[in-house]
């Protein structure tokens, strides 16, 4: 990390090849063009996934979820367009990733 904060870049050891770097503001100007931009937080509307992915996948435009990556408080942005909770209780963002993948894979029928 303390090579991404002076050089705002990680390079892979021994190759040239970029795993990480830092983008300029405004973070939608790297998003796809039209996407779907979703919140997460546990003071979001209480959704069923499995209900719930459904009803946004027809549409055929990207989706951006954005998630905080502690069990505690909100990934605050402004340009979200709902904000939603996977769960009634505190998820971490690995937990709450794994139960919205797991919903695309039920809807998509992968095994």
């Amino acid at each position: 990390m303390v090579q991404l904060l002076h050089k705002m870049k990680i390079r892979a050891v021994g190759t040239s090849d970029v795993l990480m770097k830092m983008i300029k503001r405004p973070m939608t100007a790297h998003l796809p063009a039209g996407c779907i931009k979703i919140g997460t937080s546990n003071k979001g509307k209480l959704v069923d996934l499995d209900e719930y992915v459904p009803t946004i996948s027809p549409d055929s435009r990207p989706i951006v979820f954005v998630v905080g990556a502690m069990a505690h408080g909100q990934a605050t942005v402004d340009w979200e367009e709902e904000c939603i909770a996977v769960s009634q209780y505190a998820l971490s963002g690995s937990v709450a990733l794994g139960r919205m993948m797991n919903a695309f894979e039920r809807y998509w029928g992968i095994l």
